[in-house]
């Protein structure tokens, strides 16, 4: 996976305001990442952009329909039908739109033919049925493994594409944008992405994206599961005597329950339509609306002016990721930074904390005008931070929620980070939301026998993100 170093908002590089996208009901793109979001064919027809909703789901139901016709046409796998059919089956990666699994790399790259064959093939079987839903495609990433959210999400972005340069031209044209005329798109005038002038960038409505496909998203399936009275009973009856089945083993059950007749695919697809829900930026789950706030200045962090280290060593570098953490500390605890870390009771998922701690420490690197680079993992990767300065200094940071697994984080994960980063020194941030029990007392047990066994024992920092009184109320 690639990792999201010192990213460049779209407005910070063109200039204007971050409050135009919202009003416009578009995701202000990061400019040398891709946001881990992806387009999501249910939502298409429901999207409050007249655009998308009109001329966008007319061009994937038309698609959807041609790619049907040409697999019910085939009489074998390779024909000329089939082919037809796969040349439709655009799977590339949509740069464009900066949205996706690509970190710092948002150049596009084609999947294996294979998995167009994958995807025909279970597209068959539901043409075989009778069902011709152009949403049904996003159950095939529920059936078949290898097809995941990034796969249904660039598809239906090729589909709609002329749709988000319509909706792009526009919106450049109404703000005033530097553009170029792009004669392979009809000569519409879009703003050249500033690493490769030869590809636009495409904005897209918030309201058509979500973190998983809906399909992709196995705690959304368990739902439409249990509200679907016959597949539910055919569902638990697979897995009499198991006690742990595989996501997997699920997903081969769940297939050849619905594919068994048309009337329990549409009931699948039906319990699955009524959860349909975009990324919420209210809910902001994983605070992507809030690294963008926090990077552009509209979520004021405070940042102190910062004495530079004079030198360029490890125990220079580790000193200021040290103090990095302790302004994110003091942020979360006594800036009301917390907020960004709950929905209303419930505490966000740790990837919220982790890119806000990113955010932070970006700005924080940014405003002091020092020569470290923070790295974190827009994809999930092995490793939440790594700062480094100069050719070998590195200190890895590693950041757990309270009811998460601190223990083995501490024990295990950080220390084969260390490794993995050639570095022996490590900072480990624990967010206390809750549920923190003994785990702070069992690793600062590890980190005193480590020390006294003569090694060097990573760094332990607690962030109080518990919900505080309102100034008022306290």
């Amino acid at each position: 996976m690639t990792a999201l170093v010192r990213p460049v908002l779209f407005t910070q590089h063109f200039g204007g305001k971050p409050e135009a996208f919202k009003a416009a009901g578009l995701i202000e793109p990061i400019l040398n990442c891709d946001t881990k979001l992806f387009v999501d064919p249910t939502l298409v027809p429901t999207s409050s952009n007249s655009e998308i909703s009109g001329a966008g789901f007319a061009a994937l139901t038309e698609r959807y329909r041609n790619i049907i016709k040409l697999v019910a046409a085939s009489k074998s796998e390779g024909d000329v039908a089939w082919k037809g059919a796969k040349r439709l089956l655009n799977l590339d990666e949509c740069p464009e739109t900066h949205l996706g699994y690509g970190g710092s790399r948002t150049t596009g790259s084609s999947r294996p033919a294979e998995l167009r064959d994958v995807i025909l093939r279970t597209t068959k079987q539901i043409v075989e049925l009778g069902e011709t839903d152009p949403t049904l495609l996003s159950l095939v990433g529920l059936f078949e493994e290898g097809v995941g959210p990034d796969t249904i999400g660039d598809f239906t972005s090729h589909c709609i594409f002329e749709a988000l340069v319509a909706i792009s031209a526009e919106f450049y044209e109404q703000h005033d944008y530097p553009t170029v005329a792009f004669a392979r798109l009809k000569g519409a005038k879009l703003v050249p992405d500033p690493k490769d002038p030869a590809t636009p960038i495409l904005l897209v409505p918030g309201d058509i994206v979500r973190d998983l496909p809906l399909a992709v998203d196995w705690t959304d399936v368990q739902q439409a599961i249990s509200q679907a009275g016959e597949i539910r009973q055919r569902f638990d009856a697979f897995f009499i005597g198991i006690a742990e089945p595989t996501i997997t083993q699920k997903k081969q059950a769940l297939r050849d329950i619905a594919l068994s007749s048309r009337t329990l695919l549409r009931l699948l697809l039906d319990a699955l339509l009524q959860l349909a829900t975009n990324y919420d930026p209210n809910e902001d789950a994983f605070n992507y609306y809030a690294l963008r706030s926090i990077l552009s200045g509209e979520i004021d962090s405070q940042v102190p002016t910062y004495e530079k280290p004079k030198g360029d060593t490890l125990s220079d570098l580790h000193r200021v990721v040290m103090d990095i953490a302790d302004h994110f500390k003091k942020q979360v605890e006594k800036n009301n930074l917390w907020e960004l870390l709950w929905n209303d009771d419930r505490p966000k998922r740790e990837r919220a904390g982790q890119l806000l701690f990113f955010a932070v420490a970006d700005v924080f690197c940014k405003a002091n005008n020092l020569d470290i680079t923070p790295e974190g993992n827009m994809g999930g990767g092995p490793v939440d931070f790594k700062f480094s300065s100069g050719y070998s200094a590195r200190v890895v940071v590693e950041m757990k929620l309270s009811n998460g697994s601190v223990v083995h984080g501490y024990q295990k994960q950080l220390e084969i980070y260390k490794d993995a980063s050639e570095t022996n020194r490590g900072v480990f941030v624990v967010v206390n939301v809750g549920k923190l029990g003994k785990k702070l007392q069992t690793i600062k047990k590890i980190q005193s026998f480590r020390a006294g066994a003569g090694q060097i024992a990573s760094d332990i920092i607690v962030i109080d993100a518990l919900p505080k009184a309102s100034p008022s109320k306290a």
